[in-house]
């Protein structure tokens, strides 16, 4: 799997700690998920990361883990 969109996810409240273990992704898009709050610190494992989307959501802040990936050219969009 190398893209995850979720879009209009509206019960959605959290993401298993197990996307960590996707190590392929390349892409994630968070959008219209209006309960998400957090996202999980074991994304700070996908090492191959280099898009983050994450808008109309409750984030308000990303994991020291997620922020250490954008050194490693991550864009982040919010």
């Amino acid at each position: 799997l190398r893209k995850l969109s979720l879009t209009f996810c509206e019960g959605l409240t959290s993401l298993p700690n197990s996307i960590g273990k996707l190590t392929e992704l390349r892409r994630i898009e968070i959008s219209y998920c209006n309960r998400l709050a957090q996202l999980p610190i074991s994304m700070g494992q996908l090492t191959k990361l280099n898009f983050l989307r994450v808008d109309h959501t409750k984030i308000t802040t990303l994991p020291n883990e997620i922020l250490k990936l954008k050194q490693k050219n991550l864009v982040i969009y919010r």
